[in-house]
């Protein structure tokens, strides 16, 4: 895991800006407003779409993007950003591309068969005691991983020996040449694929941070849990990133755990997981996921099975 450089964090942690919903619904309001007496202002529409994109309202942001790709043909952030949206890139991103810019994201929706959720979620029921304080590290200065709250509060369950993993891994190993072209990185050869599952109870998170460094090329995360669903929040906020000089600013995409989807991104996007608020005390009614990274570099120490 890489920290974010300290000149990107806003005024304190940016990703408690990121939870700040009300705030980003007031700046549309506010938007909107301009555009009454400016309706075709560029900047104002940038604005918009941006602030679509940090409610996590995907689909209106693409609507603003498509307005502003047909009114500027010419300038290449526009297509660039739907394309990135609808995982629609087919190939390595242009240098023509202003940066920082937004993550590519791939959704898979209907990732696991119901059945397999429901196993899971036994699964987990009956292992409550044996998930541990999730640790970080390991990532480009090769430090040794260890508990570090200050970064992320969470806890991880053992998958060793589970056949879940093998699943996982082969339904990402049908679709990776996919996966590398909509997502617009190179094609590669995937050495190994990490298959971890996580609780995110009240409280917990995972601040901003990048997986890049060591050989992993694409990160994702996979949303499930018990019926109904029984906490808020828990985000994933992708920010807008240049992979070149390894920093992000302020603008973000926000993913609302859904259900039995996955959703992929390149590795080297800065990323964070916002505060989960759950409604009890019940073990169950956290936020699960099942999470990692594939990895395209072939010296690196094989992931125990």
């Amino acid at each position: 895991m890489t920290d974010p450089k300290p000149s990107n964090i806003l005024d304190g942690r940016i990703d408690d800006f990121a939870s700040s919903l009300p705030l980003f619904e007031r700046m549309e309001t506010a938007l909107r407003l301009r555009l009454q007496t400016c309706p075709n202002d560029e900047k104002i529409l940038r604005e918009l779409a941006a602030c679509k994109r940090k409610q996590g309202k995907l689909d209106e942001a693409l609507e603003i993007y498509s307005s502003l790709a047909q009114q500027y043909p010419n300038r290449p952030d526009y297509p660039y950003a739907i394309a990135a949206l609808t995982t629609a890139l087919n190939g390595t991103v242009s240098d023509a591309i202003n940066r920082p810019c937004l993550s590519p994201i791939m959704e898979w929706q209907n990732f696991l068969p119901e059945q397999t959720i429901q196993e899971m979620i036994r699964h987990m029921h009956e292992h409550k005691a044996d998930f541990r304080p999730a640790e970080v590290g390991g990532g480009k200065d090769h430090e040794e991983s260890r508990y570090n709250p200050d970064a992320r509060n969470n806890t991880d369950l053992s998958l060793k020996g589970n056949p879940l993993k093998k699943q996982v891994r082969e339904l990402i190993a049908e679709r990776l040449s996919e996966m590398t072209r909509q997502l617009g990185l190179a094609p590669f050869e995937a050495s190994r694929t990490e298959v971890k599952l996580r609780a995110y109870h009240n409280g917990e998170y995972f601040r901003v941070h990048q997986d890049g460094g060591k050989g992993r090329q694409i990160s994702y995360t996979y949303f499930f849990h018990p019926e109904p669903q029984h906490f808020d929040g828990g985000e994933l906020v992708l920010f807008d990133t240049d992979t070149k000089a390894s920093s992000f600013n302020h603008s973000f995409t926000r993913i609302f755990p859904k259900r039995n989807s996955a959703f992929f991104f390149p590795s080297h996007f800065y990323h964070a997981v916002l505060p989960v608020e759950t409604q009890d005390d019940d073990f169950m009614s956290a936020r699960f996921v099942i999470n990692g990274h594939i990895w395209g570099n072939k010296d690196e120490k094989v992931e125990e099975s």
